[in-house]
């Protein structure tokens, strides 16, 4: 299993759900796995797991092969903001407010989000950064943790809150040269 692989929205949804009666290295695997590395290399990390967990999971909708993943259509989550179901986050760097780019930063200064350039990239790039960034920089409860927030984001707004935290919380455990890194990869 050569291929990198990422979650679909169906995947994504899962987390929060747990519709799926996956098993325990199944569902581990569903929560680290992201396109870093080669679906191989994840199984191999996870204690226990098999290629067919990841068989499982792809055969379930739950991931998919990058280039896959990015297009399949993303399933509503619920969202305290109304209008973030009614577009991918994938495709749109500010899924809850499409159609007016002043609404968009209005809604994230209204969030605790500064206006900084990160604005500019989408859910999908954000979201990888930050999957990246958390597990170089944080242990592995407090990456657990972002982990969970990151893949809980409905949208860019709840992804850049999630940063803004990850910077902070990166500053505060590892100090001004990690957070320097942080703030370059998420574009601060």
């Amino acid at each position: 299993m050569p291929a990198r692989y990422a979650k679909t929205a169906l995947g994504r949804s899962e987390i929060q759900s747990r519709t799926h009666a996956l098993s325990r290295t199944a569902r581990t695997l569903l929560l680290i796995l992201d396109p870093t590395r080669t679906g191989e290399v994840w199984v191999g990390m996870v204690q226990g797991a098999t290629p067919a967990d990841l068989l499982a999971l792809i055969d379930a909708g739950l991931v998919a092969p990058v280039d896959e993943a990015l297009q399949v259509p993303a399933v509503p989550m619920a969202s305290s903001a109304p209008s973030a179901a009614s577009a991918s986050p994938d495709t749109e760097p500010f899924a809850a407010t499409q159609a007016d780019p002043d609404a968009e930063l209005a809604a994230g200064r209204a969030a605790g989000v500064p206006a900084t350039s990160f604005t500019s990239l989408s859910y999908s790039e954000l979201n990888t950064r930050l999957n990246a960034l958390v597990k170089a920089h944080l242990g592995l409860i407090k990456g657990y943790r972002f982990t969970l927030d990151i893949e809980r984001a409905a949208d860019v707004i709840e992804l850049q809150r999630v940063a803004m935290r990850l910077v902070a919380e990166v500053e505060a455990a590892r100090g001004a040269a990690a957070v320097t890194e942080v703030r370059r990869a998420l574009g601060l």
